[in-house]
């Protein structure tokens, strides 16, 4: 589970992306839904609970969805937070605001 969900921080946490990701994810208006990045999708499945896989583009044109993790929201919003910090995004949201 957590090298799927590392993965997913290191390449989908990006000063570019991190404000919309960090909203969507903390949003109790948006109950179900999904946030498409790079490389990997996070699917809200209800207001506290995400899937996250990554899709790949198969050399045949065919799309693959690899391994998934089901992930907690307050643990998500600590996850996506501490590597903003650790790359030094600026604005980075206050997780006790939401």
């Amino acid at each position: 589970m957590n090298e799927i969900l590392n993965i997913f921080l290191d390449e989908e946490v990006t000063a570019e992306q991190y404000g919309e990701l960090f909203d969507f994810v903390a949003s109790n208006r948006v109950t179900r839904g999904t946030f498409i990045g790079y490389r990997h999708t996070l699917l809200k499945t209800a207001g506290d609970t995400f899937i996250i896989y990554r899709e790949i583009i198969t050399p045949e044109k065919t799309l693959k969805h690899e391994n998934a993790v089901v992930v907690g929201k307050d643990y998500l919003m600590k996850k996506i937070n501490s590597i903003a910090y650790t790359r030094k995004i600026k604005d980075i949201r206050n997780i006790n605001e939401y």
